[in-house]
């Protein structure tokens, strides 16, 4: 089967590899859409410490079920159009036995620590697949795992119809976090510091209230919006220090914020602010399967619109062109998706 494979940073090649072959409790999945993660422009461009090389990158995946091994408690048929919820977790650690299994202590994730779904073909437990409506485009349905992502952090955050939510960083899963909490019926705030994120915001999407948060009237504008009192519920998926400490500063007394981008380093807070409110300070990271499941429901209501992500896609006999393309187009790209 061909494979997009990541040989060393920055070298892409699609070569000849072996189709792989399901072991009992799993499924043989062919390929129909893959969409392109920043965790997969991190690794070809060197960036991410957990890649190995070589490396077949992908686990925004849709394809069909091609054959299943052995028992199957999923309810899965061979024929079904399934999406991958790509983090395999080992079942026995303190975070697998309270449920929490996409915080496991082993947790492994598909094209980071081993080989993933850029390719005509990948295999995964039965358990690790979720069947979507036999209509739904392969191309959005490969947008459903970052949307998870994006929906288990609101789900972190709490917040219910009719509050308010802070969304910082209009990134891929800020923006998912975005529309799934109007889809909740809350009040949305959204900031980022790119004007290209916050034009795209407004055109494609139609929020309302998109904010610069380099703006010296930034601050003042979140209290003006929340009726003086500081936004209750904040996600912040910048991965930016400076964003991640000073969204104390935006939060209601009483408030919760939400940690789900990434900064590799350490973090400091203002301590007599964040006690004084009583801060809910929560970390989100991946999703569950019933966050899967919660998207899936909100694209086949309508609710979600999961195509408004999709800005670039390309076929996958073109990928190593195309990648290499989208990586230098840079924020151009909102959301890639690869088509088999």
């Amino acid at each position: 089967m061909r494979s997009l494979v990541l040989e060393q940073q920055g070298l892409l090649a699609m070569r000849e590899t072996p189709k792989p072959v399901a072991t009992p409790g799993e499924a043989l999945v062919k390929v129909s859409a893959v969409g392109v993660c920043g965790s997969d422009i991190g690794s070809f461009k060197g960036l991410n410490a957990l890649v190995t090389y070589p490396r077949v990158m992908g686990h925004e995946v849709c394809g069909v079920i091609e054959k299943i091994e052995g028992a199957n408690n999923s309810g899965l048929l061979e024929g079904d159009k399934v999406v991958l919820v790509p983090y395999l977790s080992c079942g026995k650690c303190i975070a697998c036995k309270r449920g929490k299994v996409n915080c496991c202590c082993a947790l492994s994730v598909y094209g980071v620590h081993h080989d993933g779904t850029m390719a005509e073909y990948f295999t995964a437990p039965t358990d690790n697949l979720v069947r979507v409506d036999s209509n739904m485009s392969p191309s959005v349905a490969a947008m459903i795992e970052p949307f998870a992502i994006s929906a288990h952090a609101v789900r972190r955050s709490g917040v219910c119809f009719g509050e308010t939510l802070l969304v910082l960083g209009a990134g891929p899963i800020g923006m998912g976090a975005a529309a799934v909490a109007v889809s909740l019926g809350a009040r949305l705030i959204l900031a980022d510091i790119d004007e290209s994120r916050r034009s795209f915001a407004g055109e494609r999407f139609g929020f309302q209230h998109v904010l610069d948060p380099n703006d010296p009237s930034f601050k003042q504008s979140v209290i003006d919006l929340t009726d003086g009192w500081g936004a209750t519920h904040i996600i912040d998926s910048t991965g930016n220090a400076a964003s991640m400490t000073g969204a104390v500063n935006l939060l209601a007394n009483g408030g919760r914020l939400v940690y789900v981008g990434i900064f590799k380093g350490d973090l400091s807070l203002y301590h007599p602010e964040f006690h004084r409110r009583e801060t809910e300070l929560m970390g989100s990271r991946a999703a569950l399967t019933e966050d899967f499941r919660y998207v899936i429901d909100c694209v086949a209501s309508g609710r979600i619109n999961l195509e408004n992500f999709i800005t670039h896609s390309a076929p996958f006999s073109t990928a190593e062109e195309s990648f290499e393309e989208w990586i230098r187009l840079g924020g151009k790209v909102f959301k890639a998706v690869l088509t088999l």
